[in-house]
């Protein structure tokens, strides 16, 4: 039986993929090249969008979060995010990631997309170079905006369009590996299915409230529970 009309959103960092921080020292050449300073970015980028970021990043400069200011930063740290993952350490995918997707790709009324906070640019960089990017072909971006909340939203639009469903019609569900992950899904009333492959252990995903948690996505009962399917 096919399952009800699905939109699958899936974190980027920390849940599909690991840079292996190229994507730290991409920001860090960003505003390196701007301000002149270092140091800057001292706080977790899990779970935060790259607008958020770059806000911090000036304010702790001492800038001005001006749209000039985030252009710049945006050119420098996209062409530094290709160059770090291609010389740095190889970024790579966290246990399971292939085999689900292509497991999910070809499945009627089941969309699959990204909810995050990267940049649209910035996200399709670290699919590409992880050879996962034939698997999405819509998503909600940090470029859409920079609140977690409003991105998923986003992110559903675009699958229910696909599904040629209303969105109010469309079980969601948000795939993620933090906290932000599970308030931003409860917030756009979707199940958050979380995955301690990030910051946290499956006991403090399931303190902060994910509705189901799992060591990683290789783990049995991933896929069901995803399709909303007992097991």
């Amino acid at each position: 039986m096919s399952p009800a009309p699905t939109v699958l959103l899936f974190d980027i960092d920390g849940t599909l993929v690991d840079m292996k921080g190229a994507g730290r020292r991409a920001m860090d050449r960003a505003f390196v090249e701007l301000t002149g300073k270092r140091d800057l970015l001292g706080f977790s980028f899990a779970g935060q969008t790259d607008p958020l970021i770059f806000g911090r990043g000036l304010t702790n400069a001492g800038l001005e979060v001006t749209a000039t200011h985030v252009e710049e930063l945006t050119r420098v740290y996209l062409e530094a995010l290709v160059e770090e993952a291609r010389l740095g350490p190889a970024p790579g995918t966290y246990p399971g990631v292939h085999e689900l997707l292509t497991s999910l790709s070809d499945l009627d009324n089941v969309v699959l997309g990204v909810g995050t906070g990267n940049l649209e640019a910035g996200a399709k960089v670290k699919l590409s170079c992880t050879e996962l990017e034939h698997f999405f072909s819509f998503g909600g971006y940090g470029s859409d905006h920079g609140i977690r909340d409003k991105l998923i939203a986003v992110g559903l639009h675009r699958g229910a369009r696909q599904l040629g469903r209303p969105p109010e019609e469309c079980r969601l569900v948000v795939i993620g590996d933090t906290n932000h992950d599970i308030r931003s899904a409860h917030a756009s009333g979707a199940i958050c299915l979380a995955v301690a492959t990030g910051p946290s252990s499956v006991d403090d995903l399931l303190e902060f409230k994910a509705d189901i948690a799992f060591a990683d996505l290789a783990q049995p009962g991933v896929r069901e529970a995803l399709l909303g399917i007992a097991h």
